[in-house]
């Protein structure tokens, strides 16, 4: 094999490794993004689904807030056993609605409060003061300004909820003003573990709750006349993990939060996030899937953001069965394919190699024949710089070869031929060409620089190849040969010409030793 050929067909099985890698690799990451675009289209429809229940919760807070204060402002009196008897039946249809609760300004209440039953349950310690007005709420500071809550449906466990439910609607109030419809208050813990502070971090406990509140609708305060509930709000407790689905909570890889939409005075703050570490999976490989969606209406105008990492147990695993299995196949078909393709291709360049190597190489010696001496002759001859080399060429015949045919054979002969060979081709440089002309006959090309043109040097490396006897059959024989030189560009400038006057020398030196002999 040749290296520019080996070269070639190296570059052919790369090249089709490659294709095929690629053919395969653009089928698995079709196949990922056709997964990936389930799980997306999958997660849209989810998210359209938890947002949908966000809205209509978020509506069902607002309409029973409403239809409690309208209630309470219809009655003729206050009727607090009333007013319980209709949130208990609100919650008893609605499980989401967590507590109502009455507050109002402490003049106003009077002996509404039911204080003995308050101080029971631990509401107390507060200073109660008479306020005149809502504005005065924002005159003063939460330690001594307060509108305690006289009504709570149902009854918080602890004194410390009731407390932080207190401190929670007045920190509100105190901050955005008397509101005009419904408003609500920063979002903070509640549960059993929540203390008097109620922390409004945004750590995603399931606790987190916000109050809802609104003033309560009076039909004779329109008319100026001093209605049943002055200075008296409505308020509702939302726990934040009732506006979502209960089981998205428990879903691996999910996370959500809640943030107030984003007003022209004010950017959208963070309210409350939740999130669940996703299942062992591909998550490097599917990334992840983020919405946005608007939740609610008026004071609960939320922005629900949902992001999720899909894990191993939310993939379609009959898909990617079917994908591996294909992806498989191809790599054996893949295998199979370029191995019968190489195959082929060595064969082909084998076949190629064989007829090029009978078509310019000596079949017995292994040495360049007459038509590759050709072809190199013609391209130094093309390349040749005049100015600073030359080329030399040496015709040798072998003398004293025939006796050795007569007398032990051709196969002697050859095996003679075969040796003379060896010995020529190690006299000369690598890049020189030593061909066989036809039986006996040699030829060697090689270039010299102009100015160390040395033809003694030619000679005597011939010579050299026969200072040593052969052995035919064990046995020494002697053998010479008859040199004729001749040099390009000063002998001849066409290889025809250069042969034919280095054949001359040569003859005429074989001329003159036969004499001799």
């Amino acid at each position: 094999m040749y290296q520019e050929d080996t070269h070639r067909i190296r570059f052919h099985l790369l090249k089709r490794i490659v294709l095929w890698t690629l053919f395969i690799g653009a089928v698995l990451l079709l196949g990922v993004k056709s997964e990936h675009d389930r799980l997306h289209r999958a997660f849209v429809e989810e998210v359209d689904t938890i947002a949908r229940h966000s809205v209509r919760t978020a509506k069902t807070f607002d309409v029973a807030l409403d239809g409690f204060r309208q209630f309470l402002g219809l009655l003729p009196a206050v009727n607090l056993d009333a007013a319980r008897r209709y949130a208990a039946t609100l919650r008893s249809h609605y499980p989401e609605l967590q507590l109502f609760a009455i507050a109002q300004s402490t003049d106003a209440a009077g002996e509404f409060a039911d204080r003995v039953r308050l101080r029971q349950i631990g509401y107390r310690g507060l200073r109660l003061v008479s306020l005149t007005s809502d504005r005065a709420i924002m005159a003063g500071t939460e330690e001594h300004f307060r509108l305690p809550l006289i009504f709570t449906e149902p009854m918080p466990d602890s004194g410390d909820q009731l407390l932080l439910l207190d401190r929670q609607f007045n920190r509100a109030l105190a901050a955005q003003g008397a509101p005009g419809g419904r408003r609500l208050s920063e979002p903070f813990v509640y549960g059993a573990a929540a203390g008097e502070q109620g922390s409004v971090g945004d750590d995603g406990k399931e606790g987190k709750a916000y109050l809802l509140y609104a003033p309560i609708l009076d039909p004779l305060a329109a008319h100026g006349v001093p209605g049943t509930w002055p200075q008296a709000y409505a308020l509702l407790l939302v726990k934040m993990n009732d506006l979502v689905p209960a089981a998205l909570l428990q879903r691996p890889g999910w996370s959500l939060q809640f943030s107030s939409e984003p007003r022209a005075e004010q950017p959208g703050r963070l309210l409350w996030r939740h999130g669940t570490p996703p299942s062992p999976g591909p998550n490097s490989l599917l990334g992840s899937f983020h919405a946005l969606r608007a939740i609610g209406e008026g004071a609960q105008s939320l922005t629900l953001q949902l992001s999720y990492r899909p894990g191993w147990r939310d993939l379609d695993h009959q898909f990617l069965g079917l994908l591996l299995a294909l992806v498989l196949s191809l790599v054996i078909v893949a295998k199979r394919v370029i191995s019968f393709s190489h195959r082929q291709t060595l064969g082909d360049f084998k076949e190629r190699s064989s007829l090029y190597q009978q078509a310019h190489y000596d079949q017995l010696t292994g040495l360049p024949n007459v038509n590759l001496l050709m072809d190199r002759l013609e391209r130094s001859m093309a390349t040749l710089d005049g100015q600073r080399e030359r080329l030399v060429l040496a015709y040798l015949d072998l003398d004293q070869f025939k006796p050795v045919n007569d007398r032990w054979g051709h196969d002697a002969g050859d095996q003679v031929l075969v040796e003379v060979a060896q010995r020529l081709r190690q006299q000369f440089r690598l890049h020189d060409t030593v061909s066989r002309i036809h039986g006996d006959e040699f030829i060697v090309l090689l270039s010299m620089p102009l100015a160390h043109v040395d033809i003694d040097s030619v000679e005597q490396k011939v010579v050299a190849a026969f200072d040593a006897p052969f052995l035919v059959e064990d046995q020494p024989v002697q053998l010479g040969a008859s040199l004729g030189i001749a040099v390009c560009p000063t002998d001849a400038r066409d290889p025809e010409t250069l042969i034919s006057v280095a054949d001359q020398r040569m003859y005429q030196l074989k001329g003159r030793r036969a004499p001799a002999a």
